[in-house]
Order: C-alpha cells, then sequence, then structure tokens
C-alpha cells in the first residue's frame, strides 16, 4: 500500500482539472481557492488552528469584558464606541483604523492605527475601573491581565 494520499494523486489532480473546467464553463467562481504554491484566496485566511493557538481563558474573559462593556457603558465619542466595538469583535488596530477613516476621513488623527493603539490604552484603563465598580460589570479583577499583550498584525 502507497504512503501518498489520493488528492496527492496524478488521478485526482486530472479528475480535479476536468471538474474546475466543467464549473467555469457553467459560471462557477470558487472564492476558497488553494493555488499550486500553497496559496489561498483571502476567505480561507484565519484557520481554526490559527483561532486555537491563540486561545486561552484569560484571552476570552478579556474579550466578554470588551463586550460587556461596549454594551453598558455610556461613551461619550461615537469614535470610542466603535473602537471598542470592533476591537470586541476581534479586529487589529490597523483595520479599525481602516474603518474609522472610511467612516470620517483620512484626516482625522484618531484614524491612524497608532492613535488607535494609544487610545485603547486609555480605553482599556476605563473598561477595568468600570468593571470593577459599575454594578454591570463582571468584576473580574485586573490582576487576571496583568502581561495581558493584543494580538496585532
Amino acid at each position: 500500500m502507497s504512503d501518498s494520499k489520493y488528492y496527492q494523486s496524478a488521478q485526482f489532480h486530472a479528475l480535479r482539472k476536468k471538474w474546475y473546467k466543467k464549473l467555469k464553463q457553467e459560471g462557477f467562481d470558487d472564492i476558497e481557492w488553494l493555488g499550486p504554491k500553497g496559496t489561498v484566496s483571502r476567505y480561507m485566511g484565519n484557520s481554526t488552528g490559527a483561532i486555537v493557538k491563540n486561545y486561552s481563558p484569560e484571552v476570552e474573559t478579556y474579550f466578554q469584558i470588551v463586550v460587556n462593556f461596549t454594551t453598558h457603558y455610556p461613551f461619550d465619542s461615537k469614535k470610542d464606541y466603535i473602537i471598542m466595538k470592533l476591537h470586541g469583535e476581534g479586529h487589529s488596530y490597523r483595520s479599525i483604523s481602516k474603518h474609522l477613516k472610511r467612516e470620517y476621513g483620512t484626516k482625522d488623527m484618531i484614524a491612524c492605527a497608532a492613535s488607535i493603539c494609544n487610545r485603547m490604552k486609555v480605553l482599556r484603563e476605563i473598561m477595568f475601573e468600570w468593571d470593577a465598580t459599575h454594578p454591570d460589570g463582571l468584576s473580574y479583577t485586573r490582576q487576571l491581565f496583568e502581561g495581558y499583550e493584543d494580538y496585532e498584525d
């Protein structure tokens, strides 16, 4: 018995080529493609493995606090609310910056990624204080998050 997998065989590649040709003739556009050198479409960027690799109970708890804070805190600024909402959804500072630039234009200084990072430091302090003292807070201790680092691109 051979050690090679069926999907690595010439027979499989010929069959796949035949079916892709049929699909293309019918107008099908595969958005989740795998290129010849291992490149993938942008729709296949985050695999479950990448998510699991960065998972920890502390990070999960942190994002529960972020979502709770975003839901209940009376933000003075719509920009701060958007920053926290997108952060709670797992967006990077760069992604948040692009969203704010679309929303408010490129001349707004809060829309650059470095400003997002600096503003997040302030908002995080407000969030931890609010969480510890407000009745709607989850009351997790700040010590749980000592050394927490954002995973950013």
